[in-house]
C-alpha cells in the first residue's frame, strides 16, 4: 500500500486554487475590481431596480476544465500543471467577461442608459451626457467612485485625445462641476432614503 500524503495534498491544493484565482483575476482585466459573491442556494438571479421594476432570470453558467491524459503523467512538471492551470484561468476569465459585458449592454439598453457613440462622434458633451445617465456613488469625502467605461481599442486614442483636449477648459470644468454637485445631492438623497428604509 502506498502512502497517502494527505497534510502535502491539502496544501498543494491550496496553492494551486491561489494560482487559479490569481491568473483568473489578472486575465479579468478592469472587471477584477468588481466586488463578487458566492450564491449558495436558489436557481434565479434577481435584480430588483431603483424605480422598483424587477428581472430575474436563470444564472448564466461558465464551465472549463483541466485535462491530464494517462499518457502525460509520466512527464507531467511543474510547469506543465501550471500552464494547464493557467489556461484553464483565461478561458474562465473570457467567458465570465463575456457574459458579464453582454448582461450589462442588455440592462444598459434596457435601463435607457446608453449613449452610443465611436471615435469620430465622441466629444465632451457625449462624456458628460454618460456622466447624467450612470448612477454613480461618492465616498465620504464627496469623491466620485471610479468610473469604467469599456471602450474598443480602436476608438481609446481618439476618445483619450477628446478628454485631454477639453481638460483645463473653464467651460469644461464648470459644466464638469455643475453635473458632479447636482450627483452628489441625487446620491446623498438615495442613501438617506436607503438607510431609512425598514
Amino acid at each position: 500500500m502506498l502512502p497517502d500524503y494527505l497534510k502535502v495534498k491539502k496544501q498543494l491544493q491550496k496553492m494551486l486554487q491561489y494560482r487559479l484565482n490569481h491568473e483568473y483575476l489578472l486575465n479579468m482585466g478592469p472587471l477584477a475590481k468588481i466586488p463578487e459573491s458566492m450564491v449558495l442556494e436558489g436557481n434565479k438571479t434577481v435584480l430588483i431596480r431603483e424605480d422598483g421594476s424587477v428581472d430575474d432570470r436563470d444564472p448564466e453558467v461558465a464551465i472549463t476544465d483541466i485535462k491530464v491524459e494517462l499518457s502525460e503523467v509520466e512527464r507531467m512538471t511543474p510547469t506543465i500543471v501550471l500552464n494547464k492551470i493557467d489556461k484553464a484561468a483565461r478561458e474562465m476569465a473570457r467567458q465570465l467577461g463575456k457574459l458579464f459585458y453582454e448582461e450589462i449592454a442588455r440592462l444598459a439598453d434596457e435601463g435607457n442608459q446608453v449613449v452610443a457613440v465611436d471615435a469620430n462622434s465622441f466629444s465632451i458633451d457625449t462624456y458628460f451626457e454618460m456622466l447624467e445617465r450612470i448612477e454613480m456613488d461618492f465616498d465620504e469625502a464627496g469623491n466620485p467612485g471610479e468610473i469604467m467605461a469599456p471602450v474598443h481599442p480602436r476608438d481609446f486614442p481618439a476618445i483619450k485625445d477628446a478628454l485631454e483636449k477639453a481638460a483645463g477648459d473653464p467651460e469644461t470644468d464648470r459644466r464638469y462641476h455643475a453635473i458632479m454637485e447636482r450627483r452628489r445631492e441625487e446620491f446623498r438623497v438615495r442613501e438617506s432614503n436607503r438607510k431609512l428604509v425598514g
